[in-house]
């Protein structure tokens, strides 16, 4: 999860995240973790978007 202020919300550690693929993986469960992207101009899982909102709604 990423970082989201209004919820509290903080983005998980990446040794967690890789300890959990390897969790899945040891059940025979197929894992990818994706590369982040975009989250330097706000860009990453609709951030961007979320701000737009905030500047219609004021």
């Amino acid at each position: 999860v990423n970082h989201v202020p209004e919820r509290n919300y903080v983005k998980t550690p990446k040794d967690d995240i890789f300890k959990f693929e390897k969790e899945l993986k040891r059940l025979g469960i197929n894992a990818t973790i994706r590369r982040e992207q975009g989250s330097d101009i706000d860009a990453a899982c609709g951030q961007l978007r979320a701000k737009e909102r905030q500047v219609e709604t004021r």
